[in-house]
């Protein structure tokens, strides 16, 4: 009876140790040895780790904020828009030349949205083109770029997790995907007036016609008599 009794602690204690030895290494598996535990979702992309050529659209671009082990407790986390200091890029403003890498912090150029388990980075359509968003940087200045820029990780994209893991997204703003959006009201009231000057414009060429016409009739009568 003994003898059996500790057969089935032994088991029981075998089992245990297998569950933990299978879920340790799961966890270590999942989250690249132990360095990763937080993830980021992007297009159907899962980022773990430092990510580079990425290529931001107009409009709210979403990520998704993923715990990577189940049972995880979420983690506090800060995200922030940074210039690339790897960049190569130089400009003018006024005349005196400026790295773009050396921009630092521009988030607040990017109306970052931020809740519990996703975040939005917002590009603008005022941002048709490198020089455009230099421009909002440093609005009543004159900006040129020596050359056009070509489509690289100018920006980095950064979060910062409360357990000290920094995700690190490079990016570049897809100056192609730029669409001029007109308000539709407008171009209802623009074409409203544009009517009304038409007509009114038809109005007086027909008086001038009709006046001029009654003139020269009146002069063909005064040379009859």
């Amino acid at each position: 009876m003994k003898n059996t009794f500790t057969k089935i602690i032994t088991f029981i204690i075998s089992v245990i140790l297998l569950i933990v030895v299978i879920a340790v290494t799961y966890s270590g598996i999942k989250t690249s040895g132990f360095q990763h535990f937080n993830a980021l979702e992007h297009n159907g992309t899962t980022i773990t780790a430092t990510t580079k050529q990425i290529r931001f659209q107009y409009g709210r671009n979403a990520f998704t904020v993923k715990a990577m082990l189940p049972f995880q407790i979420p983690q506090i986390y800060e995200v922030t828009v940074t210039s690339n200091p790897e960049s190569n890029l130089t400009f003018l403003k006024d005349g005196e030349q400026f790295s773009f890498a050396r921009l630092g912090d521009l988030t607040k150029y990017f109306g970052v949205e931020t809740n519990s388990t996703e975040f939005f980075v917002t590009v603008s359509n005022e941002y048709y083109s490198m020089q455009a968003f230099l421009n909002a940087v440093y609005p009543g200045t004159n900006i040129e770029l020596p050359d056009s820029p070509e489509l690289k990780d100018y920006f980095i994209l950064s979060v910062s997790f409360s357990g000290g893991e920094t995700i690190r997204v490079y990016f570049c703003i897809d100056f192609s995907g730029f669409t001029l959006s007109i308000d539709p009201p407008n171009i209802i009231f623009f074409f409203f007036i544009y009517e009304k000057i038409i007509e009114r414009l038809v109005r007086v060429h027909i008086v001038v016609y009709f006046s001029i016409r009654q003139y020269f009739r009146g002069l063909r009568r005064f040379g009859r008599k």
